[in-house]
């Protein structure tokens, strides 16, 4: 029992030191193991609560990364349709101004009477 109990202790000092040296090192990989260290003394519900943290933020980045492709593609179709509308637009001004031009080179080329 004795020895159970001194074995928690050191094992509580020596998370406890290393969670310490961590912060102030860079060597790779100390992060993650920090980390891994903090998740294993949390609680049950501690660690569920901080994987469905996670998860959330995951689920939230896929969303919004998924409403950008979205209004892009929205965008780019709304663009096209203006586009269109403003060529038929021009078109027909076009088309209206070659008629009024043609009548009007027919009308200086007939005689007047």
């Amino acid at each position: 029992m004795f020895s159970d109990i001194l074995k928690k202790k050191m094992n509580e000092m020596i998370i406890y030191d290393f969670l310490n040296i961590c912060t102030h090192q860079s060597a790779p990989g100390l992060q993650e193991a920090r980390e891994k260290l903090q998740l294993s003394q949390m609680s049950k519900e501690e660690q569920a609560a901080y994987r469905r943290y996670w998860d959330d933020r995951v689920i939230l980045a896929d969303q919004i990364y998924t409403a950008r492709g979205e209004g892009k593609l929205e965008g780019k179709s709304e663009g096209l349709e203006e586009g269109r509308a403003e060529g038929r637009a021009e078109g027909k001004s076009e088309t209206m101004r070659s008629i009024a031009l043609a009548m009007n080179r027919q009308e200086s080329r007939s005689p007047v009477q």
